[in-house]
């Protein structure tokens, strides 16, 4: 699992880690802050990936901390769940987010909808 998370520079890290990646093809997991394609399609040059939306609210009742004030009203975090070999595991609940047939959500500055 490559898990990335880096305010927008999620390509570069990718590029970065090209021969790594295409030689092990780990599952891919990424935040993205932009309606355009370039991500997934700097994804899908390394490898035969299917990728995902994902789009978990930021808060949760069930939050480590505990915490019952909820200072992010329904924001979002937008992400993709990237998958290319046979043997990995798409849950049941993401499989119809397949980013092919998916248009990407808008991201606004006072929060992701």
């Amino acid at each position: 699992l490559l898990k990335v998370d880096a305010q927008g520079m999620e390509a570069l890290v990718l590029e970065g880690g090209r021969l790594t990646i295409e030689r092990d093809l780990p599952v891919l997991y990424m935040e993205y802050e932009s309606q355009s394609r370039d991500l997934y399609n700097v994804v899908r040059s390394l490898g035969p990936y299917e990728c995902y939306h994902h789009a978990p609210f930021i808060y949760t009742k069930d939050n480590f901390r505990q915490e019952k004030h909820d200072i992010f009203p329904n924001m979002r975090s937008f992400n993709i769940y990237c998958v290319a070999r046979p043997d990995s595991i798409v849950p049941d609940w993401l499989a119809g987010n397949n980013l092919e047939n998916f248009a990407l959500p808008e991201i606004k500055a006072e929060g992701a909808r």
